[in-house]
């Protein structure tokens, strides 16, 4: 959880999670075209080694049990820390050949209270209003749930849109698995046999008949429209390339004369009301480079996280 919310009160686990969230995608990456998959799970208030150790240092005189019972009273809205065995459901399923299709993924589920509860496959979504432009997360209400650690019926959830994108890659995959097991074992272990006009070979319409030929010139035209495009492209961009070599003399002249700070935590607007438009935009979703003449920028989530 702290790899995306640090705290100061964690400053190592913040850090160290932070880059476990970018190692693990960096190898997905890097590995892809092996078929090696790599995600990883962020867990929050679950007990494990790391917390019974918080609890010998913060509190070594009060019995664990009532550590633990009063700080998930003020932190956990189920009034409760996780057991491992329930992250375990999760852990298990992207070990499984259900998660086939789901690599570089940083399952990390929270409800919009800041606290994190489980969604695993058969829990049913809606998106109750579509993402603003530059989202990166989306809220989803929960239709239905097994109840337990997952998050609860009619609870609205926060989901980051990658995430949301690899569940709709998967269950896609799970249906088009599903509808070839159903061609393939028709008739078989209590599966109805297709229709015959199910299995004949397909026909046209009637239609087709009043329909004109195809365009014998058409493939020649779309490729002619594409090399133009192609044409029209690079002339935009080497005419912004100009404007901006054009204009760089009066930048670092009024940079001279007034420099301007970036600190980390400023947002998009902030930046590019204080420097202005950048020379190249580098868009990896949650994660944003904005290129200056001389400077680079990087934001995450909207916000300023390094200066180059």
């Amino acid at each position: 959880m702290y790899g995306r919310y640090p705290d100061p009160a964690f400053l190592a686990s913040s850090v160290n999670r932070a880059a476990c969230l970018n190692l693990a995608k960096a190898l997905s990456m890097e590995l892809g075209s092996e078929e090696i998959l790599v995600n990883s799970v962020n867990i929050g208030f679950v007990t494990t080694p790391q917390w019974e150790n918080i609890h010998r240092h913060r509190a070594p005189d009060m019995p664990a049990g009532e550590f633990f019972g009063q700080l998930a009273a003020a932190e956990v809205p189920l009034g409760r820390f996780g057991r491992p065995d329930e992250v375990a459901g999760l852990v298990a399923f992207l070990a499984s050949d259900r998660a086939s299709y789901i690599t570089g993924a940083s399952i990390d589920v929270e409800d919009t209270a800041g606290v994190e509860c489980a969604l695993s496959e058969g829990d049913v979504l809606n998106m109750v209003a579509p993402a603003e432009p530059e989202a990166t997360s989306v809220n989803l209400v929960v239709l239905s749930s097994k109840g337990g650690r997952e998050c609860a019926k009619s609870a609205t959830v926060k989901v980051a849109l990658t995430d949301l994108q690899d569940m709709q890659n998967h269950m896609r995959e799970s249906i088009d698995q599903g509808l070839q097991e159903l061609k393939a074992k028709q008739g078989q272990g209590g599966i109805p046999a297709a229709p015959a006009a199910a299995l004949a070979a397909g026909t046209n319409a009637g239609v087709a008949k009043d329909a004109p030929p195809p365009d014998p010139d058409a493939a020649k035209e779309v490729n002619q429209e594409l090399a133009d495009s192609t044409q029209a492209e690079k002339e935009v961009v080497t005419e912004a390339q100009q404007e901006t070599a054009a204009t760089t003399p009066a930048a670092d002249a009024s940079a001279d004369a007034a420099p301007v700070n970036i600190a980390l935590g400023q947002t998009i607007d902030e930046v590019k009301a204080s420097l202005g438009a950048p020379v190249t935009i580098v868009d990896l979703g949650q994660k944003k480079i904005y290129k200056y003449k001389d400077m680079k920028i990087t934001f995450m989530d909207g916000k300023v996280s390094d200066v180059e």
